[in-house]
């Protein structure tokens, strides 16, 4: 009673002084002069106008706090402008303006959002993102809106459309985020709306949702029918609204609604995303109506449940998928649990669609059981490799978390890649006694010396155990590993001074030091290669020729791009070659040529005199053959292979990168998207034209968000559009932009020639920095001695009633439920239920792991419930905003 006394008293008394806060990290503190500047920007600008103390504005400057550095990935910057100190500015003078945060672009201001509603992280976030995000997830409102955007995207683009009871939780946010990173592959829109939805499958079966997905195979619809304009076929989302869930939905529309197997192959596309997987087995008299079947489930759980047909009596099916019960049988596969459910016997599409459908419901409640007492083939399937995938391509793009992890980012690859089984059966490990018999035994040996804590040798074990499953038994494998904190003697001896390291023996002499790509496909490629066994030596120009075109002596073109020939008149020379031959073993064949003839013959047709170098490329159509005709010195010739092995302008790869760096050239480097051909003949002809060696041209695809080629082009330029071409001066720490719109060789050739004589100013200094710990590291012992203590003393009350305001916690959490009418407290409580949800006992660490992910980390929390949050209403539908007639919106919770 006391306490309830001394708060309410509280609340009567004014706030303690303070001023705008200046120690924010990613939100600018500025006067009024310096926001005329800062709102003139093409981006999304956010500005809180202080005035003077108003309630709960601590707890919003720590959320606004927290929000800038997230929309940062957005472009989004956010300010306080100080209404107190310097120049005032005209929202300085608004009466009540306090109490408003305001989004501007252009210099125009779009949008007034009550201070109430931005209560979290999360309703800040979706607030914003709607407005980044306006003309791509456009607000529909009522059914002829819906019809037009539907319409819109018939034969372009697959939709995905929301209903939200409310805007600003955590589930608008999740939406908002996704639609940024999948904004290029589909098309996104959201209401608030009932009607608006009142088309779409079982939107109105269940009146209490507080949320709703769908997607909609509007690429594949046509405009217009016989029977007059038709909807695009519509699937609902079933699941709980959860990152993984949602990326997991949203990906799978991209991969095909039925996989049959052997006919499409016997690798399931499916286990790349975290789904639900129905098997239908069947024998070769079933064959026409499984198919049938799944073709009907296919387009019915279409992103939901991943349809698999399976011929159980096709020679050499793999021991996954095959089975020995009744046929036909319905295996439902429920993912992050071990609940297989089975159907046998008679089947139909509606037997078969209630079947998943109640199997999908008792998922979402938590019910565990069998259809079948005794299911034939329980299958236990590792779903850490798809959780980790999902997470990876979906959070990369937030490279700065809140949340902790590894800061080493090849340690936090080893750590996922820890869920993963290693196949190490055909990699047998080698002691100090059968080290040196295996080299005796086999004719090539390839051993891998390692670190078991060794974080970089821990990762690459994991490609060369993929490299090791390729061979059918150790006996056809040449690969092999020493593990040298076992066997210290052993690598001693082979002079192992860095993990991992890789050596080729041939007939028990070491003969190469691998210094490639360290990777499935690279030590593959190499062992192909070597197994050539030293240099090629074609006796005629049709075997020069199949050389030149990777077929002789074998069909080497998946290995390599690349062939070299030497055409050798001395000794010397041959040696020099061969120097490079034994070093370049991994990367292409080489062959030699010595008879004068046939020497001269090959010289005369490149307009060459031996002796020289001919450089094939197979990837090169502008430049398919490069000739080293220099001083026959093994490191020249070695740093020309290295060099020319490069397309004259080709993609830039995480593969090839280190070949590229290696040049130290400068880099022109071009973003492609859909349908950029003009641009790709412009840098072709400059690349061609040989005026400008002193560059590397390269050129990367940007598909969406959540690619490489977008993460660089977001970093090299504020304002990204495609196609862009940018000069990347390394050794500087230069970019330089192409300012204009017009790609033609005469405009790349001038811009590039202002550049080379330092005519123009790079647009980017790239920062400088060193390797340091991201985050700082933890004093346990200090920690032990202090020891932490979060408990709140009565005492401590007064002052989160002071920073808070009456009925919040110290976290901002409203906690109090006094003058709330009898509908707000009703919907206090469905949401309160919405967010407790059901959280099974077994849940894995994939989850987990998520869950405490930079999108996953946000507590559920009931939101803060006032007057503004609770009364919220359907979002106005708002058009593009122009500056020559922007629209002025204000937002009371739920209106834009």
């Amino acid at each position: 009673m006391v306490r309830s006394l001394l708060l309410v008293l509280l609340s009567l008394i004014s706030y303690s002084e303070a001023a705008t806060r200046t120690d924010f990290k990613h939100v600018e503190t500025m006067n009024g002069a310096q926001f005329e500047n800062f709102k003139e920007s093409p981006d999304i600008r956010v500005a809180y106008f202080y005035k003077r103390e108003v309630p709960r504005l601590p707890s919003f400057y720590r959320e606004y706090e927290r929000s800038a550095e997230l929309l940062a990935t957005y472009h989004v910057k956010c300010a306080v402008v100080d209404c107190t100190q310097g120049k005032s500015t005209e929202h300085c003078q608004k009466k009540k303006g306090e109490h408003f945060v305001y989004a501007f672009r252009d210099g125009y201001e779009l949008l007034q959002m009550e201070l109430e509603t931005m209560f979290d992280v999360n309703s800040i976030m979706s607030n914003i993102l709607q407005l980044v995000l306006l003309r791509d997830v456009p607000i529909v409102q009522t059914e002829e809106e819906f019809a037009e955007l539907e319409n819109s995207a018939k034969g372009q683009h697959d939709l995905i459309f929301s209903y939200h009871r409310a805007i600003g939780t955590y589930e608008h946010r999740l939406f908002m985020e996704v639609a940024y990173l999948y904004q290029s592959k589909y098309k996104f829109g959201v209401t608030t709306e009932k009607s608006t939805i009142s088309s779409l499958p079982d939107a109105m079966t269940d009146s209490s949702a507080l949320c709703m997905l769908w997607a909609l195979d509007c690429k594949n619809a046509p405009r217009t029918s016989p029977e007059g304009i038709t909807h695009c076929p519509a699937v609902k989302f079933i699941g709980k609204l959860e990152l993984v869930d949602v990326a997991s939905f949203v990906k799978s529309l991209s991969l095909p609604n039925v996989y049959n197997i052997p006919e499409d192959g016997v690798t399931s596309p499916y286990t790349e995303v975290v789904i639900h997987t129905l098997y239908l087995y069947h024998d070769k008299v079933g064959q026409v109506q499984a198919h049938t079947l799944a073709q009907g489930l296919g387009t019915r759980f279409r992103g939901i449940v991943g349809i698999i047909t399976v011929n159980v009596e096709s020679p050499n099916l793999p021991e996954e998928y095959t089975f020995q019960g009744p046929l036909p049988t319905a295996k439902l596969k429920l993912k992050r649990v071990n609940d297989d459910r089975f159907m046998s016997g008679e089947m139909d599409i509606v037997s078969l669609g209630y079947f998943v459908r109640d199997a999908l419901e008792d998922f979402m409640r938590g019910v565990r059981k069998d259809t079948m007492t005794e299911p034939t083939q329980p299958v236990s399937e590792n779903y850490a490799a798809k959780m980790d995938q999902i997470e990876q391509e979906v959070i990369s793009l937030y490279l700065s978390s809140l949340v902790e992890q590894l800061d080493d980012q090849v340690a936090k690859s080893v750590h996922d890649l820890k869920k993963k089984d290693l196949r190490l059966e055909n990699i047998p490990a080698l002691t100090d006694k059968t080290f040196p018999q295996t080299l005796q035994q086999k004719d090539l040996a390839v051993i891998l010396f390692y670190l078991k804590v060794n974080t970089p040798s821990a990762a690459f074990l994991h490609a060369y155990a993929e490299a090791g499953a390729s061979f059918k038994s150790p006996d056809e494998s040449p690969l092999a590993r020493v593990e040298c904190f076992d066997w210290t003697d052993v690598c001693q001896k082979e002079n192992i001074t860095m993990y991992p390291t890789v050596h080729f023996y041939r007939k028990g002499q070491r003969q190469m030091v691998y210094n490639g790509h360290l990777g499935t496909d690279s030590i593959l490629s190499a062992i192909k290669l070597y197994q050539l066994d030293g240099f090629v030596k074609p006796v005629n120009k049709e075997e020069v020729t199949l050389f030149s075109k990777g077929l002789f002596p074998e069909d080497i073109r998946q290995s390599t791009p690349v062939s070299v020939l030497g055409l050798m008149n001395s000794d010397t020379d041959i040696e020099q070659f061969h120097m490079v031959a034994m070093e370049n073993a991994h990367r292409a064949p080489f062959g030699l040529v010595t008879e004068s003839t046939l020497a001269k013959q090959i010289a005369a047709d490149y307009g060459v005199t031996s002796p020289a170098v001919l450089l094939f490329k197979r990837n090169d159509p502008l430049k398919p053959v490069e000739i080293y005709k220099k001083e026959m010195i093994a490191r020249k010739i070695g740093m020309f292979v290295s060099a020319a092995s490069l397309p004259l302008f080709g993609q830039l790869t995480p593969a090839n990168m280190p070949q590229v760096y290696q040049q130290f050239k400068p880099l022109v480097l071009v973003f492609l998207g859909p349908g950029d051909q003009g641009v790709v003949e412009a840098v072709s002809e400059v690349a061609q034209s040989g005026e400008f060696t002193w560059a590397i041209y390269t050129w990367m695809n940007v598909s969406g968000m959540d690619n490489l080629g977008s993460t660089l082009l977001y970093h090299y330029t504020k304002q990204p559009r495609l196609p862009h071409i940018c000069l990347i001066i390394r050794h500087k720490s230069e970019v330089y932009n192409f300012p204009g719109v017009e790609f033609s060789m005469k405009t790349i050739s001038k811009w590039l020639r202002e550049i080379h004589q330092e005519k123009v100013s790079p647009s980017m200094n790239l920062p400088r920095g060193t390797w340091r710990p991201k985050h700082e590291g933890y004093d346990f012992l200090r920690m032990i001695d202090e020891g932490v203590d979060d408990r709140v003393g009565e005492d401590d009350m007064v002052g989160i009633a002071n920073e808070e305001g009456i009925g919040f916690d110290a976290d901002g959490h409203y906690s109090m439920e006094q003058g709330l009418s009898e509908e707000d407290k009703e919907f206090s409580q469905s949401v309160d239920e919405f967010y407790k949800g059901d959280q099974p006992g077994d849940v894995s660490e994939e989850v987990d792991t998520i869950e405490h992910s930079r999108l996953g980390h946000q507590k559920r929390d009931k939101p803060k419930i006032t007057e503004s949050t609770t009364q919220q209403g359907p979002i106005t539908h708002q058009g593009p905003t122009t500056p020559q007639n922007p629209e002025v919106k204000t937002h009371d919770g739920g209106e834009l």
